[in-house]
């Protein structure tokens, strides 16, 4: 009889340990490293946005990991309408080469619009665009949902010409949204007093025709006590983007930065391999923690994720940094907000010309689509089956 118990009991056991297996199995599946198509429908209009988002390699459920959203350029009409396969990755291919993938291991949101015409927004007018909106609308929905592990407070936003447009806008709508936003090639925005607390990187060419606009831009956020970041390219044109989403400087200075927290307490002006233009100033501020008198703060035992500690005791304005960590321990005051569109995908384009082949290293993006709906229950099915056999057995 003992026997008997004990046979049960090993077969039981036996089949638990395969259904937890299959379970662990099928998470696995849903979160393998890649792009995955979606395609939301917003209740009451029916309008649609279309995006990709690309899950990070070995991803990992017990961490926290940030999330970057790309917005794309415009481009020629012959290239509308747009799908995933050919629009839904961007530059985020060039985040992934040199072994960036796993030292800055990120989630990437990759909409794509169905216009030319500043489909995501544009800072510089108050016209509402409905994909730029919902573009925000679907982040937001991400992180609340716990599907996957997203840090809200390192969420970053970037995008060229279109995208950079974009980005503007969403920072301006969006106060306290993004930890840092990377406008490039645009020109600004319209409200440069909702932007002063954000982390901000411009990025432009000295024949850039939106060149002008967007350096009144930097001044009159810089004139309200900002900081923020302008790179301007001597001798470069419409095409910027391309010099410098590729460096290292671009993923370095954005994956250090969180939301709250002012980018000179974390980080340093990132240095591009190209010349800037004479008399453009890259801050008139702070430049690095080096600046940061001593006892206001400092990026102390921050890490990138289970970081203790933060930005103890520093103020800006009102707020302050205590004690924030990635795992969400302590206040964080954020000033300003952000959120922004823009996007590109041309390397080969001529000046003032969104359109062009994405860079080569997109061909180490791999798509990766959901499993089918039924394989879970297929899998419970499988692990009832192999129960009903060992209990027969041990019969």
């Amino acid at each position: 009889m003992q026997r008997i118990i004990g046979a049960r009991t090993s077969a039981h056991a036996l089949a638990f340990g395969v259904a937890s297996m299959v379970l662990v199995m099928g998470v696995t599946r849903r979160a393998a490293a890649g792009y995955e198509p979606h395609k939301y429908t917003e209740p009451g209009t029916g309008l649609v946005l279309e995006y990709n988002l690309y899950v990070p390699n070995d991803y990992d459920r017990g961490r926290k990991y940030p999330l970057l959203v790309f917005l794309h350029a415009a481009g020629q009409d012959s290239d509308l309408p747009r799908d995933l396969r050919s629009s839904g990755k961007g530059w985020t291919g060039s985040f992934l080469d040199n072994g960036d993938d796993k030292k800055y291991p990120s989630f990437f949101l990759i909409p794509i619009s169905q216009t030319n015409r500043s489909g995501w927004g544009d800072g510089r007018s108050d016209a509402e665009k409905f994909e730029g909106r919902l573009t925000i609308v679907v982040l937001k929905q991400l992180v609340a949902s716990g599907e996957y592990n997203i840090d809200p407070d390192r969420l970053y936003l970037t995008g060229p010409s279109m995208g950079g447009r974009g980005t503007w806008d969403m920072i301006e709508k969006n106060p306290g949204l993004f930890a840092a936003a990377v406008p490039a090639a645009a020109p600004g925005l319209d409200e440069p007093e909702k932007v002063v607390g954000e982390n901000i990187w411009s990025i432009n060419g000295e024949r850039d025709s939106t060149v002008g606009d967007n350096r009144k831009t930097i001044a009159a956020i810089r004139a309200l006590g900002g900081n923020p970041i302008y790179t301007e390219l001597a001798g470069h044109g419409h095409d910027t983007w391309r010099d410098i989403y590729p460096s290292d400087a671009f993923m370095e200075w954005v994956y250090a930065q969180r939301r709250g927290v002012p980018w000179w307490y974390v980080s340093e002006v990132p240095k591009v391999p190209h010349p800037l233009t004479p008399g453009q100033p890259a801050v008139t501020g702070p430049t690095g923690p080096a600046d940061v008198p001593d006892g206001t703060g400092g990026a102390a035992g921050s890490g990138q994720d289970e970081g203790a500690g933060g930005m103890a005791g520093a103020t800006q304005g009102s707020g302050g940094f205590a004690g924030h960590t990635d795992a969400g321990a302590g206040p964080v005051n954020a000033v300003g907000g952000g959120n922004s569109m823009g996007g590109g995908l041309p390397t080969n384009a001529p000046e003032g010309d969104d359109t062009g082949t994405p860079p080569k290293s997109e061909a180490s993006c791999r798509y990766a689509s959901r499993p089918s709906p039924g394989s879970a229950s297929a899998a419970w099915l499988a692990a009832l089956a192999l129960v009903v056999t060992l209990r027969r057995r041990g019969r």
